[in-house]
């Protein structure tokens, strides 16, 4: 599923190299999740929350911006 996410990013990413559009902030770091994990996520909350409380969820580990640019950059060169 987080295939999906980073192709979808990769595709965005391709289209603001090929325009010669610079990509997005550098120094941002995101998280790739699915619409089905997004919604796992709230659904855990649902259960878990009793009183108002705020959940920090584990989304994974964060991508950075530059990073997932740079290997789309190596992939279009190559």
């Amino acid at each position: 599923m987080v295939k999906a996410a980073a192709k979808m990013c990769r595709l965005i990413f391709q289209k603001q190299i090929t325009a010669d559009v610079p990509v997005t902030a550098s120094q941002m770091a995101c998280y790739f999740i699915t619409i089905p994990e997004a919604v796992q996520l709230v659904l855990q909350t649902a259960v878990l929350r009793t009183s108002g409380e705020v959940f920090l969820l584990n989304m994974g580990k964060p991508i950075k911006i530059i990073d997932s640019a740079c290997d789309l950059i190596r992939v279009v060169l190559n």
